[in-house]
């Protein structure tokens, strides 16, 4: 869910920049309201890779308020439907900018814990990931590769150690990630 929802977001922020230079370009106005939306995406997308959060409720959240800021890109300004997606844009990108904010705050005065779990797989397509679960959730976090030889038998010969600050019972905040040797039996 993670990696689609990244790819939304890196076309959207493409598309948008795009178009907007080439709006600007043409009618020689810019259209503030759209590079907010490309710098709040931008903002949002980046923070919230430092949180673990395993609630489905937020997954929804964030797919609607992204799908209503690409329609933004799609629909033109000049149409009534345009702005008020473009404000529910900026109050939904606002909101959740505001919450991951505030958690972070948060996560400044929590002590951390170590958590280990099982290394569920990994990727070494264009950024080497690392797969793991946290309650019960899968997560992808990048995690430099290079320094282990024989990378397919990684599942098998290593765990995942991950320092988090929980925040709630579903929201962590993620601290770093090791991978450790598995205990031999």
């Amino acid at each position: 869910m993670e990696t689609t929802l990244r790819y939304i977001v890196i076309i959207a922020i493409a598309y948008g920049i795009g178009k907007g230079i080439y709006q600007s370009t043409r009618s020689r106005s810019i259209d503030y309201s759209l590079w907010a939306i490309i710098a709040l995406m931008s903002a949002v997308l980046w923070i919230s890779r430092g949180f673990l959060i395993s609630s489905r409720i937020y997954d929804f959240l964030m797919i609607a308020v992204w799908l209503i800021a690409i329609g933004c890109f799609v629909f033109s300004r000049k149409s009534q439907y345009g702005k008020y997606l473009k404000s529910i844009a900026i109050s939904g990108l606002s909101v959740f900018f505001a919450v991951f904010s505030h958690w972070n705050i948060k996560a400044q005065s929590i002590v951390p814990t170590t958590l280990i779990t099982s290394l569920k797989g990994y990727s070494t397509n264009r950024i080497d990931e690392v797969c793991f679960r946290y309650n019960g959730t899968p997560f992808w976090r990048s995690y430099n590769l290079n320094n282990y030889p024989n990378v397919k038998l990684l599942p098998e010969q290593y765990d995942v150690s991950l320092t988090i600050k929980p925040i709630s019972p579903n929201i962590a905040k993620l601290e770093s990630i090791t991978l450790i040797p598995k205990a031999k039996i």
